[in-house]
């Protein structure tokens, strides 16, 4: 899932190497960018618990989390499902036939 993270204390460029190296730590995380100016930082995570470890690690180096905005997944079927009403149908193949010569 992704999250977006609202910061305190992220002031200069010199907060982005210390949040990345603490945060390199949790293994279900991936890191997507970190906005010093704003202070957001954006991320996927594996579970509710690296969701807090996060928060935790982020609160114990002195950039406590003011807000945290997670988005929801998107279902299985919402990825899956296609609408093929108005897809062109082709039965003809690029190669030739497939039968066996010479037997």
């Amino acid at each position: 899932m992704k999250a977006h993270a609202t910061l305190k204390n992220v002031d200069s460029d010199a907060c982005k190497p210390i949040i990345l190296r603490n945060l390199s730590r949790i293994l279900d995380i991936r890191i997507i960018d970190i906005d010093t100016e704003n202070g957001i930082l954006h991320f996927f995570y594996y579970g509710r618990k690296a969701l807090e470890q996060v928060k935790n690690e982020l609160g114990r180096i002195g950039y406590p989390v003011q807000n945290c905005h997670e988005e929801s997944p998107r279902t299985k079927e919402s990825i899956t499902r296609r609408n093929f009403d108005n897809a062109p149908i082709s039965i003809s193949r690029a190669r030739g036939s497939y039968f066996v010569r010479g037997r």
